[in-house]
């Protein structure tokens, strides 16, 4: 799902003060509330795994380097995180 075919499902909603949960898993094996949103990630399909789409001078200050980068054969990706 796109960024933008989601926007379209949340405008559908006529509450828009629910509270936005998190499944654990597809099994539904758990919950957490939404805590954030990260636009700065590329997602690897193989591996399932996100890494920095870019390095900031706040990351760089965090300790992250150019080895903490994903490739440009990556997805961009937006991630919720609870």
């Amino acid at each position: 799902m796109t960024v933008k075919e989601l926007i379209v499902k949340l405008q559908k909603i006529k509450n828009q003060d629910r509270l936005v949960v998190l499944q654990k898993d597809p099994g539904g094996n758990g919950f957490y509330k939404l805590m954030g949103i990260d636009d700065n990630a590329v997602y690897d399909k193989k591996y399932r795994e996100v890494q920095l789409e870019r390095l900031t001078k706040d990351l760089k200050d965090e300790g992250f380097s150019e080895e903490d980068l994903g490739s440009d054969d990556m997805e961009k990706a937006l991630v919720l995180f609870p």
